[in-house]
């Protein structure tokens, strides 16, 4: 056996001129065996464009060799595939020794089991260990011989006549690799970048290396990096070797620093072309690591395909890396793996099957039924959840959704839309009922796949969601096959392993382009060199990654079975591969590296820099708080005005021109040359937008300033406008402005604890006004007694509040009692009192929930209102009349500190309203008065017409100004604590930015405005 030894880039350049010797005869064939599919990717590249073909040359990973060798026998079986059974044989083995079968113990076993397989220790090295180590506790060795259980039996339980296991596998591939048919096909045997062997790895290389050429290509130097891989190299690879060359080449400054980073003793190195930044947030690295790649390719003339974007792990920055190098328009080459419920029909599947688990809770089944793939929706649906206001359980859903046409206006649409979702429901709570259930497992799966077909609406699974729709399916054959292990599913059994395995699965995101940039993880780029590369996730628990404490293979045993022979690895080994993935970070870059790290998260949470990191700065001669790092600022503006404008993307010019200086304009209009001319006028009216936000001058058109003419007071002058409206216009215009823009509405479920306040309101208005119709229709005014009209409001309510009434507003049984109960209660109090104010005022109800439309003059002109009176009560001369509107809560505030301050307008609105009503024509107003439902004793606020009339000149011209407002399109805000408590909008004003709050502030209108709602009794 050759040897060669040394830097991957060295290394890298002697197989190339290896190649090229043995190749002289282009049919000679030569078998390359490397640690990853990737590497033979990367070779196969260099190998094309160095040699102009790879043909005759023949790439494999260690299990892809042992298969090949044993696969040339007569009596091969094919390696096990991977999966689920695997664990559901441990769970199984857990159960029937009565041990914990959780997910977790379950996924650390395995674990522990394909670490002895690949060590080749056996069950009975584990007993006999456990018997013969007298440092061990009692209690260890007992967990020794269990573990040994386990392990027997999984071993015995995966065995079969049809496959091999992974350590079978390697058997039979060193078995037959003397004589080996596969193998004497190649001239050469190439082993290329292998460092470290698992036990089975390391028999079936001394079993080729014994009876074939074979030459061996190992990165390794004499340096404090390689310590994980020391022992490796001198047994398995140095001390079989004929032949030993170390590669040795000239040293850069780049790779001195490499070379030197673990050494102690190192001195500072001269030379090195490394920039560090500090950034706040993932998010924020990768667009750092964008405009590094962007100065390389524009000022170095560095071709893209020559950089490494890499970290220890991509996983924190998956979500963003496409779109951040896109947005870059830096071609990249990456195969992210991706949580496959990311995909959008792989999560409609996993909400189908977990409805029942989640009591059919609102927003699951409203994300089922308005996804795409859902088969034969209805687009009523979203209208008929909202209309019922449903909130969970299935039995809600089956009552309310009956009312989702109203009996006095039926919607035979909406109707039928709620029956048809109400058979959905049912339809799909039998089906997981029975999926839940015991049975089989090939017969659940089958019908799981049925549920999927009768639910899913296959047209709009798009091309690349077909590998999806594969995996799902290959998921319930692989459920499928747990029969083998045990005839039946328990209980609720095979939906947990269906939806948790949706949870665990994993899909390829791949991103292809020819001469991009490579972006990969340390691990799958080792190895390889490039011009120059960037190293992101440069913070303690990233890089390094903190080895984890085994919780079955404890660190106890590993130690011992090392130093008995075993191959297997402990935490320190952990820890010194660590530093070697490092070292090859570093090694990939040979003329500039970039390092970058958080110094916050994009909380502002402060970050603790990697330890590596503070090593490879020592080495510079720079340290955390110096001058030399180039700090990007956690504010996006002071962040993208740190870049030069020809590296800005669209978005990022767009956000500096509206938050930042606009100082440079010309010069950031001039860089963005690729996009469309719409584009750039796009970022030119930011410009224009930033100044405008940013001014100290008159109202914009961002401060809520439209102009007269608008829509919103043609309407007004058409259709007329309900004091609640008036209300929100004179608390805040802009608040006004949103509602009507929007035309949002709140979408409020039923509580099953709680009735809706809005739900409630309803409720007592329609019993008001049915019990005092009845007692108008009786003329029973004046014959109750006030404790009378209690008992009867008692009888009357109970109809109204029976106990099956539950189901109307989906709440459960016992808290629809209680509640019942209390507005039986507030109802009794109310009418006893009301009652004997009626018979002491003359004033009778005499209509109820009385719509109207009419105008009240204002000094400029006529103010159409419209809206409804809940009750209005004339003497029986007709002569006199009063207003009651109820509240739910009593008003406590004075009358005038009500209307001005609280926005209370109904009183005098009211007023206004009814003295120009025709059934009224003729009749004086005496009283209006607010009737707070739920209070203890009298819960009346009453404004007399004498007192309105001593206010009205200033509510008349409080109604003029804010109506001209609306005229004028003048919607200011108005942030005040009492104005914006409860505003849906309030994150959206803008109220917290200076400017903005400073112009409206500044302008007489804000100053009237506020001078109303000052006024207090």
């Amino acid at each position: 056996m050759d040897l060669f030894s040394g830097h991957p880039a060295d290394l890298k350049k002697s197989f190339l001129n290896f190649i090229g010797q043995v190749k002289q005869n282009p049919l000679d064939k030569a078998l390359i065996v490397l640690p990853s599919q990737r590497l033979a990717a990367e070779l196969k590249i260099t190998l094309a464009e160095a040699k102009g073909c790879v043909s005759a040359l023949y790439f494999a990973d260690f299990t892809r060799l042992a298969t090949e060798i044993a696969s040339a026998e007569e009596d091969y079986k094919p390696l096990q595939k991977v999966s689920p059974l695997q664990n559901f044989i441990i769970k199984n083995i857990l159960e029937d020794f009565g041990a914990e079968a959780s997910r977790g113990y379950c996924f650390a076993l395995k674990a522990a089991f394909l670490d002895l397989s690949g060590a080749q220790a056996s069950a009975q090295d584990l007993i006999t260990i456990a018997q013969e180590t007298e440092t061990f506790s009692a209690e260890q060795k007992e967990e020794l011989k269990k573990l040994a259980l386990f392990y027997s039996k999984y071993s015995e339980r995966t065995q079969n006549d049809f496959s091999n296991t992974y350590a079978q596998m390697f058997e039979a591939a060193c078995a037959s690799a003397p004589k080996s048919k596969y193998l004497k096909d190649f001239k050469n045997i190439i082993f290329y970048g292998s460092y470290d062997f698992t036990g089975l790895q390391s028999e079936l290389f001394k079993a080729i290396c014994a009876n074939y050429n074979v030459t061996v290509f190992c990165p390794y130097e004499d340096n404090p990096a390689y310590k994980f891989s020391k022992k490796t190299f001198e047994a398995d690879m140095l001390g079989r070797a004929k032949n030993h060359y170390k590669i040795e080449a000239a040293q850069t400054a780049l790779r001195i620093l490499s070379q030197n980073v673990f050494k102690a003793d190192a001195g500072q190195v001269e030379g090195a072309d490394v920039k560090i930044i500090s950034v706040s947030g993932a998010a924020a690295e990768l667009e750092a690591a964008a405009k590094q790649i962007l100065f390389w390719k524009e000022e170095r003339q560095i071709d893209f395909k020559d950089i490494a974007l890499t970290a220890r792990t991509l996983e924190p920055y998956r979500g963003d890396i496409i779109n951040i190098m896109e947005q870059n328009k830096i071609p990249l080459n990456v195969n992210l793996e991706m949580p496959l419920l990311q995909d959008t029909f792989a999560a409609f599947i996993f909400n189908l099957f977990n409805l029942a688990k989640n009591n059919f809770y609102r927003d699951d089944v409203r994300a089922v039924i308005t996804s795409p793939y859902f088969r034969d929706k209805d687009e009523l649906w979203p209208f008929v959840i909202k209309k019922t206001g449903v909130s969970a359980g299935l039995r809600q859903w089956l009552d309310l959704l009956p009312l989702a046409s109203d009996k006095d206006s039926p919607n035979p649409a909406a109707q039928n839309a709620a029956e048809k979702l109400a058979d959905f429901l049912v339809y799909i709570n039998n089906v997981l009922a029975k999926l839940s259930a015991e049975g089989t497992f090939e017969d659940l799966s089958s019908d799981a796949l049925g549920v999927i077909d009768a639910c899913t609406d296959k047209t709009q699974i798009k091309a690349d969601q077909t590998q999806t729709l594969q995996t799902v399916q290959t998921l319930l054959k692989q459920i499928s096959a747990f029969g083998q292990v045990r005839s039946k599913a328990h209980k609720g059994e095979f939906l947990e392993e269906f939806t948790t395995l949706l949870k665990e699965q994993t899909f390829n995101r791949v991103s292809s382009a020819q001469d991009g940039i490579i972006a990969a993880d340390v691990m799958a780029l080792r190895g390889q060199s490039f011009k120059a590369a960037v190293i992101i996730g440069l913070n303690e628990g990233l890089m390094p990654v903190q080895p984890q404490h085994d919780p079955v293979l404890k660190e106890d045993y590993r130690n011992l079975m090392q130093k008995l022979g075993y191959s297997l690895h402990t935490r320190a080994d952990r820890y010194d591969e660590e530093k070697l993935l490092f070292y090859f970070a570093l090694s990939a870059a040979e003329q500039s590296l970039t390092l970058v790290y958080q110094r916050s998260g994009e909380d502002g949470k402060p970050k603790i820099p990697s330890l590596y990191l503070t090593q490879t700065m020592r080495l510079l001669g720079q340290d955390l708080n110096g001058n030399k790092i180039n700090v990007l600022s956690r504010r996006p503006a002071e962040r993208y005005s740190q870049i030069p404008p020809a590296y800005l993307t669209l978005s990022e010019a767009q956000i500096l021109t509206c938050l930042g200086s606009a100082q440079n304009k010309t010069e950031i209009l001039e860089a963005i040359t690729d996009p469309p001319q719409n584009k750039k006028d796009f970022v030119s009216g930011s410009f224009e937008a930033a100044n405008a936000l940013a001014a100290r001058a008159a109202l914009t058109p961002y401060d809520g300033f439209i102009g007269p003419k608008n829509a919103l007071a043609a309407e007004t002058e058409e259709k007329g406008i309900s004091p609640s409206n008036l209300q929100i216009l004179y608390k805040c215009p802009a608040r006004f402005l949103f509602e009507k823009v929007t035309g949002r509405e709140d979408d409020i479920p039923f509580e099953r604890a709680a009735l809706p306040p809005t739900k409630k309101g309803t409720l007592y208005h329609k019993i008001l006004e049915d019990f005092y119709r009845n007692i108008k229709e009786h003329k029973l005014f004046d014959k109750l007694f006030a404790g009378g009209a209690a008992e009867m409001m008692k009888a009357f309510a109970a109809d109204y509040l029976s106990q099956d009434k539950y189901k109307e507003y989906g709440m459960y049984p016992v808290m629809w009692d209680i509640t019942a109960r209390e507005m039986t209660a507030y109802l009794c109090e109310l009418v006893k009192n009301d009652v004997a104010a009626i018979q002491a005022s003359r004033l009778y109800p005499q209509m109820f929930e009385y719509a109207y439309q009419t105008e009240t003059n204002l000094k400029n002109g006529k103010l159409k209102l419209k809206g409804k009176l809940d009750r209005i009560n004339v003497s029986a001369d007709g002569k006199n009349f009063s207003i009651t509107d109820y509240k739910t809560k009593k008003e406590t505030a004075g009358i005038e500190r009500a209307i001005f301050k609280k926005a209370v307008l109904q009183p005098p609105l009211y007023f206004e309203m009814a003295k120009n009503l025709p059934d009224l024509a003729g009749s004086s107003p005496v009283t209006m008065t607010l009737m707070g439902i739920e209070t203890q004793g009298n819960g009346a606020k009453e404004l007399t017409y004498d007192e309105y009339s001593k206010l009205r000149p200033r509510i008349a011209d409080m109604l003029e100004f804010i109506t001209d407002l609306e005229k004028r399109g003048v919607f200011i805000i108005n942030p005040e604590d009492d104005v914006c408590k409860n505003c849906r909008f309030e994150t959206a004003c803008r109220k917290a930015h200076a400017a903005t709050y400073r112009r409206c502030r500044r302008t007489q209108e804000s100053k009237t405005l506020r001078d109303y709602h000052a006024t207090a009794s």
